[in-house]
Order: C-alpha cells, then sequence, then structure tokens
C-alpha cells in the first residue's frame, strides 16, 4: 500500500474526479484543488509528496509563477512536479522553461497506466526531475 500524498489541481472536476479515484486506487492519498485555489500556501497545507497540476494556454502565466516560488521555498522545492496539459503546442513552447523548473510533463490524452509510472518515478526520485520532461502521446 502506498502512503504518499498527491496534490491534483485539475480544471474539469470530472478529471479531478477520475484521477483521484485512480490514484486512491492504487493506495495513494489524494488531494485535489480547483486551479482558482491554488497557492504556495495550500500547497504547503496539503504537504505533497508529488503534486499533479494542469496547465493551459490560459493558465500558463499564472502556473510558470507559481512553480518558480514553489523551487524558491525550501519547504516546497523537492516537491516533484507533473504537468498535464491538452496542448503540446503549449509544453513545446516552454520546454526550456519547464526544465529548468524540474517539471515532468505529460500530454492529454495518455495511458492512465503511464500516468501511474511517470507517478512512481516521481515519488522515488524525492525530488524534482532533473532531465528532459516526459512526454506522452497516445494515439
Amino acid at each position: 500500500m502506498c502512503t504518499a500524498t498527491i496534490l491534483v489541481v485539475e480544471e474539469s472536476s470530472d478529471v479531478r474526479e477520475l484521477f483521484a479515484d485512480v490514484l486512491m486506487d492504487a493506495g495513494y492519498q489524494v488531494y485535489t484543488l480547483q486551479p482558482t485555489d491554488l497557492s504556495t500556501a495550500a500547497i504547503e497545507r496539503a504537504r505533497p509528496d508529488l503534486l499533479l497540476l494542469e496547465i493551459t494556454p490560459a493558465t500558463s502565466t499564472r502556473t510558470l509563477l507559481l512553480l518558480e516560488e514553489l523551487r524558491r521555498q525550501p519547504t516546497t522545492a523537492p516537491i516533484p512536479v507533473l504537468l498535464s496539459a491538452t496542448s503540446p503546442q503549449l509544453l513545446d513552447r516552454l520546454d526550456m522553461l519547464l526544465r529548468s523548473l524540474s517539471c515532468a510533463t505529460l500530454c492529454k490524452p495518455f495511458d492512465l497506466d503511464w500516468l501511474l509510472a511517470l507517478i512512481r518515478q516521481g515519488l522515488a526520485l524525492q525530488k524534482p526531475w532533473r532531465e528532459s520532461p516526459h512526454r506522452s502521446r497516445v494515439g
């Protein structure tokens, strides 16, 4: 049984619930937030072992500012971040910046087994990803 805590931040309540169900079935403790409720304080309160965060063209500036702040704070800097997006173009455009922020990426749609594999990898690292982000394009 996993004991890790994952904070899921996703705009769609249906996708948020799907992620929560899949992760809880895999044995993780899961907290969920809407993007509008996300802040460094909310992350510090949840104390996640991994952050699964959606990034969209509309939220990219806010998300990147938040990630920069997370990496500056000693309590949140080590948290692995897995960004999910429906836009491969957005991930490509932000690739170098996301690498510098030690984030892995996952392009929707993706296989749930691949999601779980990336989460296990991130948790095993016990620190942010340092190499190139992981991409998954199913289709």
